[in-house]
């Protein structure tokens, strides 16, 4: 299920802008080294719709993180699931790279039925500052 932010009282959005080029956020946001830097190391990504992907968290009792992209149009958009599968409470987001004048992002999902919101929120927005976004 995707989240409506509209419909539904459980889900959340967050978002940030990235006054950087398309092609330095494009670059950050494809290239495994780069992506590492500022979030997590990607195994098997590529910008290809339809591309399962993971992103391993060593120092997590949630090993990996299952990912799925959804929609890649280079410089302009990326989007992917990303799925927490071993959770207590399993959730599945939905993050979605825009570029109009700046990239945008935007993470979307259902609240956990546990605290973990608060940790997956921080983790993220950490990673979005290392990156440059506002």
């Amino acid at each position: 299920m995707i989240a409506d932010i509209h419909l539904n009282p459980a889900a959340v959005e967050l978002g940030a802008f990235f006054p950087q080029p398309p092609d330095v956020v494009w670059r950050a946001l494809t290239e495994p080294d780069l992506l590492q830097q500022w979030l997590l190391r990607p195994t098997g990504f590529t910008t290809t719709v339809g591309t399962h992907f993971r992103f391993t968290t060593p120092d997590s009792s949630i090993d990996e993180i299952l990912c799925q992209v959804l929609a890649a149009h280079p410089r302009k958009q990326l989007t992917y699931t990303w799925t927490y599968p071993r959770a207590d409470y399993p959730t599945r987001w939905t993050v979605d790279w825009t570029a109009a004048r700046a990239f945008f992002s935007r993470l979307t999902g259902l609240i956990p039925k546990t605290g973990s919101l608060r940790g997956h929120c921080q983790r993220y927005s950490v990673g979005l500052r290392r990156m440059g976004g506002r």
